[in-house]
């Protein structure tokens, strides 16, 4: 390896007496002493300008890089830049031509400064926060807290919504019917009960009522209190009405209750009618 030496003094970069290079070579290395005031400055940026005004910048650490191959220039500026920023001179270096400069270095283009930070960093390894709380690079334990020292415990707040942070703690089927229960104590369940049979043929005023109640199922739970019911006709063979009873048939917080089949004419033909029952209620008190 073939080293040239260029100290830096008061941003002002000399190179020694004689330094010379051949073009087309790359195992040149620049050997940099650099003053106090570089001290602290990490990675660095040499800048190797050729005569015509083109350059190739090189990251490097500590106090050497490598000499990129360089053709067809018979003068050398090495100089260099760190930080926010700090710069130096350039060295002029002679370079004298190789036996390939006739034709032109076939060069591979140098890569940019920024994509050799990032080549730098996937060799490094990624910045993340440690278990202990620091800053990580990579693997690296850099020391340095990614927050501050916790505080004291502040005054508790408001309460919130119950339904906020709700969630099914259960669901599942039960003979006719499909629940789901909230851990919060909500709880609703959905059925179909096929009453068979049914005719219109008491006379109930100005409309005719079934003979029999119908229902009477006992829910897949017990609700804490009795819940909202809805009845609904699903499917009929004829036009009918549900009536719900008032009385001590009326729906309980375990089971539907009973209720009445009507409509506004005779119909003593039997027919199967489908109700369905949406129930909601909480499984659980407050």
């Amino acid at each position: 390896m073939n080293h040239i030496n260029i100290k830096i003094r008061k941003k002002t970069a000399v190179a020694d007496a004689g330094a010379v290079i051949v073009c087309g070579n790359s195992d040149y290395t620049v050997r940099f002493d650099f003053d106090d005031e570089w001290s602290g400055t990490g990675v660095k940026t040499a800048r190797f300008t050729r005569e015509n005004g083109g350059y190739t910048d090189v990251q490097f650490e500590g106090s050497e890089v490598a000499v990129p191959a360089i053709s067809n220039t018979r003068m050398l500026y090495i100089g260099c830049y760190a930080g926010n920023i700090m710069t130096s001179t350039a060295a002029p270096v002679r370079a004298v031509p190789c036996c390939t400069d006739p034709a032109g270095q076939p060069e591979e283009p140098t890569p940019n400064v920024y994509a050799q930070l990032i080549e730098r960093f996937d060799r490094q390894g990624r910045i993340s926060i440690g278990s202990n709380g620091n800053w990580f690079f990579g693997s690296t334990d850099t020391g340095r807290p990614s927050r501050g020292e916790r505080g004291e415990k502040g005054d508790k707040g408001d309460k919130g919504d119950p339904y906020g942070a709700d969630y099914v703690c259960e669901a599942g089927t039960s003979g006719i019917w499909y629940y789901r229960k909230w851990a919060s104590g909500r709880a609703e369940c959905f059925g179909s009960i096929v009453c068979t049979g049914v005719s219109a043929t008491e006379k109930w005023g100005s409309v005719y009522e079934s003979a029999s109640e119908y229902g009477g199922e006992a829910y897949p739970f017990a609700f804490a209190e009795p819940p909202l019911q809805m009845l609904y006709v699903e499917d009929a063979g004829a036009a009918y009405l549900i009536e719900t009873q008032l009385n001590t048939q009326r729906h309980t917080a375990a089971n539907t209750g009973k209720w009445y089949f009507w409509r506004p004419a005779e119909s003593p033909g039997e027919v199967d009618v489908t109700v369905g029952i949406c129930v909601f209620g909480r499984w659980k008190a407050d």
